[in-house]
This record gives C-alpha cells, sequence and structure tokens, in this order.
C-alpha cells in the first residue's frame, strides 16, 4: 500500500520497526499457511512453493 497522505506516511512508518514474535508468526500461519493465495489477482512473478520449515520464514 502506497501512502497518498503525509498522515498516511507516518503511520507506516511507525510500524515499520515492529518486530512480531514467532509466537504470533505462528498465529497468522496458522490462519493463512504460508504459500496459500488469498488473492489470485495479486500474482506478479507467479506463484512460489510453500516454505515449511519454520525457521527459514523468519529471516
Amino acid at each position: 500500500m502506497a501512502p497518498r497522505h503525509p498522515e498516511q506516511l507516518i503511520d507506516l512508518l511507525a510500524g515499520a520497526e515492529v518486530a512480531l514474535g514467532d509466537d504470533v508468526l505462528d498465529q497468522i500461519d496458522d490462519i493463512v499457511p504460508t504459500g496459500v493465495d488469498v488473492n489470485s489477482d495479486d500474482f506478479y512473478i507467479g506463484p512460489t512453493a510453500p516454505i515449511t520449515d519454520k525457521r527459514l520464514r523468519r529471516r
């Protein structure tokens, strides 16, 4: 999402330093597993295989 107003940019930059813990990332993966396409219109380069090793997703 690109900001259209300075206020939106400020909000986006505030979240740039947020680091989610493994427990939160695991909960997100439980809702939408890695590699699942929620919106097929978002394809720009084609689908990729899911990363099943959670350690590799936490870089």
